[in-house]
């Protein structure tokens, strides 16, 4: 069937303006029982023509600023009479469907005859080097804008034109094609009919998944106590496209209180995809069970697990090309065949089914998850598939079709992790290494990336020099503003590394460190994109007297929010989301989000709370407090039989008092967290922590690590945790730039943001080690006088009930407790 209609107008920047623009996904038009779908021109060739092989060779990395103040230039060096940025759409049907594509044209020469549509690409390598099918894709980008053009003004004919323009060389290389409109229709509809019938598939679908969801009942029978009241509050957020934040307490069941909502409301439509982001390989398994269950509960639903490339590669260090990784050779030939049989046949594929998949038919298996992350309906994933500017799925989020929903599983972790996905640095010993490594290599074409480092080492020493007072005195400097002269020269020598890497195959001499050198260059230039007040240029003296510069994130709120625009709604979860007002400050929350804090569903009576107020472990009076904390692990543990963890703020201070309590009580076994512990040896670690156990096991393991989150010892697994200190990091430049950064804003609350909130998170979620369901029972100890402050006790979750007292006081009140939970 022949286009419907097309619409062309000038534009001026900023985004089209579509009829409804908040309107993402499928729209139904029940007069005519028609539905429409949106497009832009490139996603519909992304999705329907590609072809051939995988061809991720090294080529040149530049920036989207990089390309937009290069389409800008040769736009302005085009002659009167040439249009710039037209903004155009069309529509095609194939039987009730309808789809309607959208694109800018670069630019249009109107006053040629025949009129010249002109599709602009910036580039930094020979055109030549260019992979035949990326032509294909820019000749195609240019034949569709060109037909929805012609239509437009009624053409019989029209030229379009390719230019590409090299960012280093200024140099100008323009292709033209002449058609006639019916071979541009042609072409055009061809696409659009198998995207549609692409499409017509995904529907087909959701009526069968819609209609399981709307039989789907809650899957594990009656909701727990404050269940019911999490999903709730989780859907109607969904419903109305809002932020949500709810602090559940652990054992809540938040999991599957988010994605059972999650799910309800894609089946009526409010979205039509749900990201589960989550940080640890805990919360992505839970996930997949929880999915597992839903699905044993009637849900026909699909998910993909997404792991990150490094992991799932099968050719580590290997090169994404067909000359080095058969994984790439003819993959995109294959995929649609693969794709039609797997999705035929299945609806979860985690790391496992999409490994064994990807050997079967010899294809990459990290592509092989994003393409059919395409067709399923849930995704699981990291947080930086979503906010980091480098990672983000750019197949969904820089041309939303569709309405996203955002799960943000333990979301207190994503402040730090925003911090380190908007930061960058480089070190000038790299430079250096990297430069005598390529000068014994004698590699062909060294010469000019060796005469680059040596400029980055001179910048190095020009920026020391500016700042010698501040680093001979702390050994740091700060600075508000961009390291100019160091910018300038990596984007230099990056330059110049391209055309080398691009020249030497992988498994040349200096390959892989010259590559990693690049990236770091490459990410610090990226990143000084983004830097505001938000930022500050951290220069650190190092060991040998090598600098370090970080472009360093101490407020990562606008980055986070921009993330958050991707999706309709966010929900943020997590036991620990106290005080609200700096998570919602930090994650990047809009106004209107709203906060929901539930109450624990277990018997308060089960979990007793102690504070030991006359014992300080502050650092100046650590060395003292060693034998005293040894004593009250005695009197906890000494107290009732079982599982104890005894957390610290640092491995010194752990090794200290474990070495302690091990040589004077050698009849009770004990287990110590070690540095960089590898997966097996965290495995035997908790499996130390028997139900069965009836002598005494006490384990020593550090806040904020592997084991101050995310285990699940049930039951008699752990009765009772030690918790040594108020959990403040370790000071630093990094957390006084933050405390002074927040000192200095309107919240005014400096120490909190930079060392007590986050500190008080770690006690917290230590803390929640140990009642994770209605049936166990333990104790919590608090050791730091700190802790008997308002300012710390005021943190405290509103179900504790915290007894404030003296060591001395110590054994009979755990007595006691244990005592009133004696039957009879």
């Amino acid at each position: 069937m022949p286009v419907t209609g097309a619409s062309v107008n000038r534009h001026q920047g900023g985004p089209l303006d579509l009829d409804t623009p908040s309107f993402r996904g499928t729209r139904l038009d029940t007069a005519n029982g028609l539905i429409s779908f949106r497009v832009s021109v490139g996603n519909l060739l992304q999705t329907v023509s590609r072809s051939g092989d995988i061809n991720f060779r090294f080529t040149s990395r530049s920036s989207a600023m990089e390309g937009i103040r290069g389409h800008q230039k040769l736009q302005r060096s085009r002659p009167g009479g040439y249009q710039a940025e037209v903004a155009i759409r069309g529509k095609y049907q194939w039987q009730n469907l309808v789809l309607e594509v959208s694109g800018r044209i670069d630019g249009v020469y109107a006053d040629s005859d025949p009129v010249i549509i002109d599709e602009i690409k910036t580039l930094k390598m020979p055109v030549a080097d260019l992979p035949p099918s990326q032509q294909a894709l820019h000749w195609g980008q240019a034949k569709i804008y060109g037909w929805l053009y012609a239509l437009e003004k009624d053409l019989d004919q029209i030229t379009v034109q390719l230019s590409y323009y090299h960012l280093d060389t200024n140099e100008v290389t323009e292709f033209q094609e002449h058609y006639s409109a019916t071979e541009l229709q042609e072409f055009f509809e061809d696409l659009a009919a198998r995207y549609l019938r692409w499409l017509d598939k995904i529907q087909a679908w959701r009526v069968i998944r819609d209609a399981s969801i709307n039989e789907l009942t809650f899957p594990y029978g009656n909701f727990r106590q404050g269940q019911r009241e999490f999903a709730v509050n989780s859907y109607r957020s969904m419903v109305s496209g809002q932020q949500l934040f709810v602090q559940a307490p652990t054992g809540v069941g938040k999991t599957v209180g988010t994605l059972f909502p999650a799910v309800k409301a894609m089946g009526e439509g409010h979205h039509q995809k749900v990201f589960f982001l989550t940080a640890k390989t805990v919360g992505r398994s839970i996930a997949e069970a929880t999915l597992a269950d839903m699905s044993s509960a009637g849900m026909q639903l699909k998910s993909v697990t997404l792991t990150a490339k490094d992991k799932i590669c099968f050719n580590p260090g290997s090169p994404c090309d067909p000359e080095h990784c058969e994984f790439a050779v003819g993959y995109f030939d294959k995929l649609d065949g693969v794709l039609d049989n797997v999705l035929s046949r299945q609806n979860t594929f985690r790391r496992q089914e999409i490994e064994r998949i990807a050997r079967e038919h010899e294809m990459c298996p990290f592509e092989l998850s994003l393409d059919l992350s395409y067709w399923v309906d849930c995704i699981i994933c990291d947080y930086n598939y979503v906010f980091d500017p480098t990672v983000y799925l750019r197949r969904f989020f820089d041309d939303p079709v569709e309405a996203y929903c955002f799960l943000i599983d333990e979301a207190h972790n994503l402040v730090d992790r925003g911090r380190d996905m908007f930061s960058a640095e480089i070190e000038k010993n790299g430079a250096m290494k990297l430069k005598r490594k390529l000068k014994k290599a004698e590699e062909s074409g060294t010469a000019d990336v060796m005469r680059k480092l040596e400029g980055i080492n001179r910048a190095f020493l020009k920026l020391r020099k500016a700042h010698i007072e501040s680093l001979d005195e702390h050994e740091w400097a700060v600075s508000d503003e961009l390291p100019t002269d160091l910018l300038l020269t990596l984007r230099s020598f990056c330059d110049r590394a391209e055309i080398w890497l691009a020249e030497h195959d992988r498994r040349a001499n200096s390959y892989e460190e010259l590559l990693e050198f690049y990236f770091d260059a490459l990410r610090l230039n990226r990143t000084a994109e983004y830097f505001d007040d938000n930022y500050v240029c951290l220069i650190k003296r190092l060991k040998k007297n090598s600098l370090l510069v970080r472009l360093y994130c101490v407020d990562p709120s606008r980055l986070l929010a921009k993330g958050l625009e991707r999706g309709r709604s966010s929900l943020f979860f997590s036991a620990t989301l106290s005080p609200i007002d700096y998570y919602r400050n930090l994650l990047g929350a809009d106004a209107a989000s709203r906060f929901v804090a539930l109450s624990s569903p277990f018997p308060v009576a089960n979990l007793g709370v102690f504070v030991i107020r006359d014992i300080a472990t502050n650092y100046r009076q650590r060395n003292s407090s060693y034998d005293r904390i040894v004593a009250v692990i005695d009197t906890v543990s000494g107290s009732h039989s079982g599982n104890y963890l005894v957390y610290f703020p640092s491995y010194h201070y752990m090794e200290q008092v474990h070495q302690r309590f091990a040589a004077e009580h050698a009849d009770i076994a004990t287990i110590i967290q070690s540095r960089g512990m590898a997966e097996e040896d965290r495995q035997a670690f908790l499996d130390r922590f028997d139900a069965d156990n009836t002598d005494l096991l006490v384990g020593f393991a550090v806040m904020g690590g592997i084991f101050g989150e995310g285990i699940d010892l049930k039951g008699k697994r752990l009765v009772g945790v030690v918790i040594v200190g108020v959990g403040l990091p370790q000071l630093g430049i990094e957390r006084d730039l933050v405390r002074d950064h927040f000192s200095t804003s309107g919240e005014a609350q400096g120490f909190e943001y930079a060392y007590q909130y986050p500190g008080m998170n770690r006690v917290l979620q230590t803390a929640g080690r140990v009642i994770r369901s209605e049936q166990d029972q333990g104790i919590i100890c608090l050791i730091d006088d700190r802790f008997a402050q308002q300012r710390y006790s005021r943190l405290f979750p509103p179900h504790w009930v915290p007894r404030v007292i003296r060591r001395a006081a110590l054994g009979s009140e755990i007595s006691d407790f244990w005592v009133r939970l004696t039957p009879g």
